[in-house]
């Protein structure tokens, strides 16, 4: 799903879990932030 120039699809197959909360994360706080500005 999440591929980062291919190094990021190694990564997730060895800790999918763990990246997958940053990405949530990080996703999560880029839509408060947009909701913030707009």
């Amino acid at each position: 799903m999440v591929d980062f120039g291919g190094g990021g699809r190694v990564e997730r197959m060895l800790r999918g879990d763990e990246q997958e909360k940053e990405i949530m994360k990080s996703r999560i706080g880029l839509l408060k932030d947009s909701v913030e500005v707009v």
